[in-house]
């Protein structure tokens, strides 16, 4: 058997193809055994989403701290890219549907299998969440209203901001869209955009700082939660409803992600200089890198072996990583490196992966599928 994949990249139909093979060929073939000429699938996106779930493992964990200020702007490209990635594909699908009826059902199917994902891994970190959240310390009451506002509002097990985020902000541009246009939309989901940006990387400045206990106050909301992921919804909404005919070139596009990585890293240095930064979880310029990015990954038209263990891998690992590094630091009491941590939740969280992959075929284990 052969151990180290091999790569192959090949021009075919107008077409590049990317070819993993880990000790068996690939075919070019879709999924009915038919010859593929149109497009059924994204394995490059599905690539992204496993190297963007490494990104936020780095962002958590924190490898190789002291050089932080040079690479957590491209880090925090992560989120809003994995947001307009579930943005575009409802969105592809949903505007395809023509009765009101079929698309209610759509957003509902959405929503049970994000629930699901949701509550399959807060059941599994229930007691280390508890732990970690301190919502009871005040009483039981108290500890059930705040949990009840965290698992809407915020996170229960650590990161799971994301999935509620995402679901509430999708749920709500697609009510939306009945009354209001893509424009419309897009304006009003950038100031709180705005806003987001103001209370993260520029929540020092002296105006911020005036007006925070009124952001801060404001029910529910945080610059890590549905107000931010508004806007990468309604981008990724306004990509999956474009025409074609406007699609700019690889080469432009390319050119459009350098010039957003020059404004991220003209942003970094004027925030670093000034001290402005409570958190970095939001740049004015993020938009500029990842919408470019976006849509250069939906460009390239590849086939990957492999791909279903990539894009399982990507939501277990980002839904298991800062609960598995709390766990082995406050109950196993590792004391490793953050280098170390970094490498030992990456191996654990593929290892994860592959044995739950393997195991949901049993008919007792199917209910592991729920949690990717």
């Amino acid at each position: 058997m052969v151990i180290i994949g091999l790569l192959q990249i090949e021009c075919y139909e107008g077409r590049l193809s990317l070819l993993f093979a880990w000790g068996c060929p690939v075919n070019r073939w879709g999924d009915a055994g038919m010859a593929t000429t149109t497009r059924h699938n994204y394995d490059s996106v599905d690539a992204a989403k496993f190297v963007l779930s490494i990104f936020v493992v780095a962002i958590h964990v924190r490898p190789f701290d002291a050089y932080a200020v040079y690479f957590r702007p491209i880090l925090r490209a992560a989120v809003p890219l994995f947001f307009l990635m579930t943005s575009y594909f409802f969105f592809n699908h949903h505007k395809n549907l023509s009765g009101l009826e079929e698309r209610v059902l759509h957003i509902e199917k959405y929503v049970s299998r994000n629930l699901r994902l949701y509550l399959f891994w807060m059941l599994i970190f229930l007691i280390p969440t508890i732990r970690y959240r301190q919502w009871f310390s005040s009483g039981i009451l108290n500890g059930f209203v705040l949990w009840a506002r965290s698992f809407f509002t915020g996170s229960t097990f650590i990161a799971s901001w994301f999935i509620m985020a995402a679901v509430i902000a999708t749920v709500l541009v697609a009510v939306l869209s009945r009354y209001l246009s893509n424009r419309s939309q897009l304006l009003f989901s950038l100031m709180f955009f705005c806003v987001c940006c103001l209370m993260s990387n520029y929540g020092n400045t002296a105006y911020v700082q005036a007006h925070m206990s009124v952001f801060v106050q404001s029910a529910g909301f945080s610059y890590n939660s549905y107000w931010v992921a508004l806007f990468w919804v309604v981008v990724g909404k306004m990509l999956a409803e474009r025409s074609q005919d406007k699609a700019l070139s690889a080469k432009t596009l390319s050119l459009l992600g350098l010039v957003g990585i020059i404004s991220l890293y003209a942003e970094q240095i004027l925030i670093v200089s000034h001290g402005w930064a409570v958190a970095d979880d939001c740049y004015f310029s993020l938009p500029l890198l990842c919408v470019p990015l976006f849509l250069l990954l939906l460009r390239f038209d590849v086939r990957i072996g492999h791909v279903r263990f990539l894009r399982c891998a990507s939501t277990v690992t980002f839904c298991l990583h800062a609960n598995l590094q709390f766990i082995l630091n406050d109950y196993c009491h590792v004391n490793v490196s953050q280098n170390a941590m970094f490498a030992i939740v990456l191996i654990a969280s593929w290892a994860l992966t592959f044995s739950i992959l393997k195991l949901e075929k049993l008919p007792h284990l199917r209910w592991l599928r729920y949690s990717h």
